[in-house]
């Protein structure tokens, strides 16, 4: 059996949506099918995960024909961890970095630590990469989306 920290196919999809809201005007709505077919994002997950994106203050929405979806705040404000948390909450790595922990009181436990280290550098790591950055990578004459990988976390 293999085990491996993942993120799940919502967070996937999510970060997709962004990018391509990113890579939109500032003023102009991109409508929720385009980015759906741009991004190889199934329509089951994308409503679902615009509402997620939307409550999390990242996207707004408008209805009807030139509706869609828009960046609430400038690409360069929004980073990784923010699209993420917004549709899975709070990137924890063990119970026991929650306020209400796991771990048992009077014990020492070794690992935690270690955990709290790893935690906080991957929380560095995505506060500094930041939407535009994403955006770009999207551009130029290599990039390219990979192929829909069924085999992604739920």
């Amino acid at each position: 059996m293999v085990c491996m920290l993942r993120i799940s196919r919502r967070a996937d999809y999510a970060i997709r949506v962004m990018i391509a809201a990113a890579q939109t005007d500032a003023e102009e709505y991109l409508p929720a099918p385009r980015i759906g077919e741009q991004m190889l994002i199934p329509k089951p997950f994308l409503s679902k995960i615009i509402g997620d994106l939307k409550r999390g203050g990242l996207v707004t929405t408008a209805p009807g024909r030139r509706g869609g979806v828009s960046l609430a705040r400038p690409p360069e404000a929004i980073t990784l961890r923010h699209i993420i948390e917004a549709v899975e909450g709070p990137v924890i790595l063990n119970d026991c970095l929650t306020e209400d922990g796991e771990c048992i009181p009077g014990i020492f436990c070794p690992a935690h630590p270690v955990w709290r280290h790893i935690q906080g550098v991957l929380h560095e790591q995505m506060d500094t990469c930041r939407l535009d950055m994403l955006a770009r990578q999207m551009e130029g004459p290599h990039a390219q989306l990979p192929a829909d990988d069924t085999t992604h976390g739920q």
